[in-house]
């Protein structure tokens, strides 16, 4: 069983938004919600954040493990500037990169 965790300032674009129920029940389910990218934390250390397309959930990798939904967007290319747009409200003047400040 898949596990999202939705942070509660989840950053969604103006599609995601408006059908968020619709596509939150769509992944709770195990359906695919084309065209829907998912900015969430990384399973690599080293990183901070993944951009996973919402369709790759229904596989069994991503089906067992648990994920922190940062934002949700509507195409590839709205994923990376709003991946973009958190990474620098959550930077602090130091350079440091505070993810739990994400509300």
């Amino acid at each position: 069983m898949i596990m999202l965790s939705y942070r509660l300032g989840c950053y969604k674009d103006d599609y995601c938004r408006k059908h968020l129920q619709t596509i939150r029940y769509l992944l709770d389910q195990g359906k695919v919600a084309a065209g829907v990218f998912l900015i969430v934390n990384a399973s690599n250390p080293r990183n901070l954040l993944e951009i996973i397309p919402a369709n790759q959930f229904v596989f069994p990798y991503y089906r067992s493990h648990d994920f922190i939904v940062f934002g949700m967007a509507r195409g590839r290319d709205s994923a990376i500037e709003m991946t973009g747009r958190i990474l620098l409200d959550v930077c602090t003047p130091e350079g440091v990169f505070r993810l739990d400040e994400v509300r």
